[in-house]
């Protein structure tokens, strides 16, 4: 079973864009209206768990600090040790992107037992998507069934994907992805800010994602997959090739990054409106593309690949190596249409 205590630091407050829930949780909490279960919804890379993790440790604390943990009682050391007796997260099982039923029944022991603490008894599943149709089924039990002082906090990235009798047992928190305003002064200490438009522009403004890619390689990857991707379309090489190289990497965000690509260039075909591409750096590219087929074209390339990226997030398994290169081919025959 991979469900760990959460082990960070032992003080957590809320992303400076995440006010406004951050109000509404605490709000629900001194009225003493809190639900048994609460679903944090919104796109990857905004923060959800960070705001769950955060509540939970202000649920746990013993000495709070202006509503938040204090991260030096008993409770934010267990907090920050990991090993809190009250908190529990279920993730998916090593090795795999499904949480399974196995997990689900352990969940139900651990909410039936008393709290060590004497507070409340928090469990946090993410992503709440990732349960496979048992699970999911195990989980009603938990919702329909809810034992005192328990809090349930799930976190989706899809919720339609999850069943509608889990969501309608939980109340949502909606986290949208924050304005470029509310952004300002975050990672200004890290990244120059010509770099960091640049960043926020390919992360689409989700600031975790953009700090992933100004701390990783991902930058460089993008940039390299881009070139070998364009040098494939204008037959430089092969596609077996581009697929010896790239089919090992993370096919997932191989398909985000063609599918952002394949929007800026329906953008660039219609309006030539710099300032509304993603990546404004492959400008040229766009430019090549303008010459090579009908946009119209490219619409259907877009929710092909969108399909796509769904299927690696369902519990299907499909051929990761055989869905990247069908768009790649794709691409192709499409860059031949003039």
């Amino acid at each position: 079973m991979n469900n760990t205590s959460i082990a960070n630091s032992s003080q957590k407050k809320p992303f400076v864009w995440q006010q406004e829930q951050w109000e509404t949780l605490q709000n629900l909490w001194q009225q003493q209206r809190l639900p048994h279960a609460l679903m944090a919804c919104g796109p990857r890379g905004i923060g959800k768990q960070h705001l769950c993790e955060a509540f939970a440790y202000a649920l746990l604390c013993e000495d709070l600090q202006n509503g938040f943990s204090c991260g030096q009682c008993r409770s934010c050391q267990l907090l920050a040790a990991g090993t809190h007796p009250d908190l529990l997260m279920v993730i998916p099982s090593e090795g795999s992107q499904l949480i399974k039923i196995e997990q689900i029944r352990q969940l139900a022991d651990f909410v039936t037992k008393t709290t060590q603490q004497g507070g409340y008894r928090i469990i946090l599943i993410s992503p709440a998507e990732a349960m496979n149709n048992n699970a999911a089924n195990a989980l009603l039990k938990s919702l329909e069934e809810p034992t005192p002082h328990t809090l349930l906090l799930l976190i989706s990235h899809q919720p339609g994907r999850l069943l509608p009798t889990i969501k309608s047992r939980c109340q949502t928190v909606i986290i949208k992805t924050p304005s470029r305003e509310k952004l300002d002064g975050w990672l200004d200490d890290k990244v120059p800010q010509l770099q960091l438009d640049h960043l926020f522009r390919l992360a689409e403004n989700r600031p975790l994602l953009a700090l992933q890619m100004a701390e990783g390689e991902q930058l460089s990857l993008r940039v390299a997959f881009a070139k070998e991707l364009q040098a494939y379309l204008k037959q430089e090489i092969s596609l077996s090739a581009l697929m010896a190289k790239w089919a090992k990497e993370d096919v997932s965000l191989l398909l985000h990054w063609l599918s952002q690509w394949v929007q800026d260039v329906i953008m660039w075909m219609t309006s030539s409106e710099e300032t509304r591409l993603i990546d404004r750096e492959q400008l040229l590219f766009y430019q090549w593309c303008q010459q090579r087929g009908d946009y119209r074209g490219l619409f259907g390339l877009n929710d092909e690949i969108d399909r796509a990226i769904r299927q690696l997030q369902s519990s299907a398994n499909p051929n990761k190596q055989l869905l990247l290169e069908n768009m790649l081919i794709q691409w192709f025959i499409w860059s031949r249409g003039r």
